[in-house]
């Protein structure tokens, strides 16, 4: 038997598996199972172990992806020994969610990637603000990063880690591909952020980190470069989020009467951005000293707002829409669930609706509400013969 062997090595990564896991589970060795994702013909017995171990259709192991992506760049905001197995996990959902994209391309016209150009003179902080300027956003505070990202052609989606070790999770990361797509090359960016960010002000701030690497980083090849300089790139991403997000005289004119933890908590309800993130800000606007910054760091961790910050359990924090609310166009407009389905294993996308609503960032349980197969009319014969 044969299957496609780049869709075997896609099943793999979505499970979690590495090469040699795989082959011990299957019985083989590893030299065969890398035989076997360069199209080599397996025997049945192990054709049907991949299905089971790999929890997968054999439509998806055998049809093609039908579009062709190309990645080009990954940036990673990761703990230091976050492993290569979870990367991969990650990088190949949003290989998924980027085929998603270009098959509801057919049906839709998403919002086209909307980004100026920059003089390369530019400091971090006139990019940021000229961002602002360029997306009409003034210099009034940002509630929901995710629609203001989604509004200007930049992907979004929210994912779970693929393990619960928490020295191995990564925070978010950003991936730019390429899409052929009707014969048309289509540049996107996708950025992601863990479903675990239950923080609005957290979320945001990962948001807009994530917007700086698109911003100032998307030339660089993020993987190739040494561990001080991605920490330097790190930096720079945070430092672009801060000026994006606290619009420097802006936010100025609130730091006037600032000088305690308290008065950071009440300037949190206006700007959306941890308390954390604003005392940095304004220890780099020079508004505050370094002493009387680590006066408040001190009292910051006495008060143990690291773990959890006042009004975290109070604002409302956003999901992804721009694929939820094309789906619900579609099907509003004649489009079924069923001819979904059958179109994805067409397009070798054969996945199961509760993983693509993992993969976009949708609420679980989302397609259910569309599935005809709900509307059947059960009998109990049982009752009805009682009668």
């Amino acid at each position: 038997m044969k299957l496609n062997g780049e869709k075997l090595r896609i099943a793999r990564h979505l499970a979690g598996y590495s090469t040699t896991d795989l082959a011990k589970e299957l019985g083989v060795s590893k030299q065969s199972l890398s035989q076997y994702e360069n199209g080599a013909e397996l025997k049945p017995e192990v054709y049907f172990k991949i299905l089971t171990i790999l929890n997968c259709e054999k439509d998806f192991l055998e049809i093609p992806l039908k579009d062709q992506l190309i990645i080009k760049n990954t940036f990673f905001r990761a703990s230091a020994n976050a492993n290569a197995a979870e990367r991969r996990y990650q990088e190949t959902k949003t290989t998924i969610l980027g085929q998603l994209y270009a098959f509801l391309s057919k049906y839709l016209n998403f919002p086209k990637l909307n980004l100026p150009s920059f003089d390369e003179s530019m400091t971090i902080e006139d990019k940021a603000l000229e961002l602002r300027r360029f997306w009409n956003l003034g210099d009034k505070p940002i509630l929901n990063m995710i629609k203001c990202l989604e509004n200007n052609g930049i992907i979004v989606s929210t994912f779970n880690s693929s393990n619960t070790e928490e020295k191995n999770k990564i925070d978010g990361y950003t991936q730019q591909f390429t899409v052929v797509n009707n014969n048309e090359l289509v540049n996107l960016f996708c950025v992601v952020v863990e479903n675990d960010k239950r923080s609005l002000s957290r979320k945001n701030f990962s948001l807009a980190h994530e917007l700086g690497h698109i911003i100032l980083h998307r030339h660089d090849d993020y993987m190739e470069k040494t561990k001080l300089e991605q920490a330097v790139i790190e930096k720079e991403a945070n430092d672009f989020a801060a000026a994006f997000l606290m619009p420097r005289d802006r936010f100025l004119e609130d730091l006037k009467y600032v000088r305690n933890l308290d008065s950071f908590v009440n300037l949190k309800h206006k700007w959306y951005v941890s308390i954390g993130a604003m005392m940095i800000r304004a220890k780099e606007l020079k508004h505050i000293t370094e002493q009387e910054y680590l006066r408040l760091i001190k009292n910051y961790s006495y008060r143990q707002y690291r773990l959890q910050e006042p009004l975290d359990d109070v604002f409302t924090t956003y999901r992804p829409q721009l694929f939820k609310q094309s789906f619900e166009l579609l099907f509003k407009n004649g489009y079924s669930l069923e001819k979904f389905k059958n179109e994805l294993i067409e397009s070798g996308l054969a996945i199961s609706l509760e993983q693509i609503e993992d993969i976009l960032g949708i609420e679980p349980g989302f397609f259910q509400k569309y599935d005809t197969e709900t509307d059947r009319i059960v009998i109990n014969f049982k009752d009805y013969f009682k009668n």
